[in-house]
């Protein structure tokens, strides 16, 4: 006899010899389910005796009104709804607000020209709500326009978010190749040797000064009998790191053009292929 919740009972023989395994397919058919009407009252008390629950309100002169009470225990955050909604039974998902909280963002730039050149603005601020903020995925708008969709993990209180912003097209930095010399060393099993000569040239269109971070990076080479030397900058002044990365840390007035050179040199014996430079 096989049952299942919403489903007949299905009754059948089955004959097996000892040892022997058999795989049986099961029809189930569907059976009709009615459900009489559930009506659940409750009242709230009209004294919250915890000591850990707090108002979410937005600070400020215009005080917005208070969707929940928030209780954050050691383990568990537990919101409980002030208001009304109304949610329709379409087996649909639906939203409702638990809380609106301000928190003070820090904007930062970054751009790497090498890869493409364009301007990426990111936003870093810290929870300092006594809750922390659920993981889930996040809608992100500037000023009223949709700018990116994340996910977002859960930030516990004191600890800090960062969120991708998009590209600010009001920040330009291109990477432009000046001049590319080639030297041949040697008449015999000789070595080639290429001198790149860029700039990095970052343009602040905005009304606002700003600090931008520009990465790039020197070739890096699998093969020993290659040899990159950095010229400028010097390296006493750029520190690399394994990856040879290079990193300027700008700050720009409003409309101030800087530009910042970049130059190197890669050596190789002439029976070695090199790829990728460029």
């Amino acid at each position: 006899k096989v049952s299942y919740v919403s489903y007949n009972n299905f009754v059948f023989n089955l004959n097996l010899k000892e040892k022997n395994v058999a795989n049986v397919n099961i029809p189930l058919k569907m059976e009709d389910v009615s459900l009489s009407e559930i009506v659940v009252t409750d009242t709230k008390p009209l004294i919250e005796k915890s000591t850990n629950t707090m108002r979410v309100i937005t600070e400020g002169e215009n005080k917005l009104p208070v969707y929940s009470d928030v209780k954050a225990k050691d383990l568990s955050t537990t919101f409980e709804l002030n208001t009304k909604n109304t949610i329709p039974s379409d087996n649909s998902q639906h939203k409702v607000t638990i809380a609106v909280n301000k928190l003070p963002i820090e904007f930062s730039y970054t751009s790497i020209p090498k890869i493409i050149e364009k301007v990426y603005v990111k936003g870093k601020t810290a929870n300092n709500n006594d809750y922390p903020l659920l993981a889930g995925e996040i809608n992100i708008f500037v000023d009223n326009d949709f700018v990116n969709r994340s996910y977002l993990n859960t930030i516990v209180p004191t600890d800090t978010l960062e969120l991708a912003l998009g590209i600010d097209e009001s920040i330009k930095c291109e990477k432009i190749l000046k001049n590319r010399f080639v030297e041949s060393r040697g008449l015999f099993g000789g070595s080639k040797q290429i001198t790149y000569d860029y700039e990095i040239k970052i343009t602040n269109n905005r009304k606002t000064e700003e600090n931008i971070t520009v990465f790039d990076q020197l070739p890096v080479a699998m093969n020993e009998k290659i040899k990159i030397e950095l010229i400028t900058p010097p390296e006493a002044e750029m520190k690399l790191n394994q990856n040879k990365e290079l990193v300027w840390q700008l700050n720009l007035t409003p409309g101030e053009i800087k530009t910042v050179p970049l130059k190197f040199t890669v050596e190789y014996p002439n029976d070695v292929n090199v790829y990728g430079l460029e």
